[in-house]
């Protein structure tokens, strides 16, 4: 395992314990659904990282969590319209989010740009947890921020999570069902 893997490991454990925290603080389903989500998908990395054998087994493995995972998402989308439109956060806890958003979609930017230099099941793999992580946390950091601050009414803010939220559901989706073609593909 090296140091890269390590880090991107131990970042996704402490933000997924960070949803905890806040979930437990603000009494918030939405907060217990990321913190079990990206709880997932590290415990999915360090799989993938340390069973790197399993090559072709890795892209299944993850294609078929991926798949399984965009179930969540659908149901935060529908849930975050039909049942509230959020909580309004404190701005040290929007920060937190910010930064972990913007910090995972700038990795799965460099990923997708570096992906010709580092190809194979493993890396695509694991390319494929950060684009999804990436996702949902621009989904998480959108329906914070409309809630937090203000100037938005509660209908454009359903509109929102709705056209972000199916995004990002769409996204994980078609990832995991990529991989999972692909896998079955290179295992023929």
């Amino acid at each position: 395992m090296n140091k890269l893997s390590l880090v991107s490991i131990i970042a996704s454990f402490i933000y997924s314990i960070y949803n905890l925290v806040f979930a437990i603080v603000y009494k918030s389903w939405w907060m217990l659904v990321l913190f079990a989500y990206y709880l997932v998908l590290c415990l999915a990395r360090f799989l993938i990282i340390t069973f790197k054998r399993l090559q072709v087994e890795s892209k299944r493995i993850t294609g078929a969590m991926l798949t399984f995972m965009s179930a969540p998402i659908l149901g935060m989308v529908i849930l975050s319209v039909i049942r509230d439109r959020g909580i309004r956060f404190h701005m040290i806890v929007m920060i937190g989010i910010a930064t972990y958003a913007f910090t995972k979609l700038t990795l799965a930017i460099i990923g997708f740009v570096r992906r010709k230099t580092e190809n194979g099941p493993v890396h695509n793999s694991l390319k494929s947890i950060t684009l999804a992580e990436a996702s949902v946390s621009i989904f998480a950091l959108q329906r914070s921020m409309l809630v937090t601050f203000e100037g938005m009414t509660q209908g454009e803010i359903k509109i929102f999570n709705l056209m972000t939220g199916l995004a990002s559901f769409g996204v994980v989706l078609f990832i995991g069902l990529m991989l999972l073609l692909q896998a079955n593909f290179e295992q023929k």
